[in-house]
């Protein structure tokens, strides 16, 4: 979303979480509620099991806290 494609070391990440720290959170916190309502969402039609995977979560967590 970020860096618009795969990436290696995340340096557009990397950068926006120094420069605009409350744009970047923001973002997390858009794309959290997004994933929890779809999760929601999938466990109310009935999964029997959901997955998450998680990329460069850590890594953001740590350009963030």
């Amino acid at each position: 979303m970020i860096e618009g494609a795969g990436s290696a070391d995340f340096a557009t990440v990397r950068r926006m979480a120094y420069a605009r720290p409350d744009l970047l959170q923001r973002l997390v916190e858009v794309n959290a509620r997004a994933v929890v309502a779809y999760l929601d969402e999938q466990i109310a039609a009935g999964a029997d099991a959901v997955m998450l995977f998680d990329t460069w979560g850590a890594l953001v967590g740590r350009c963030v806290s």
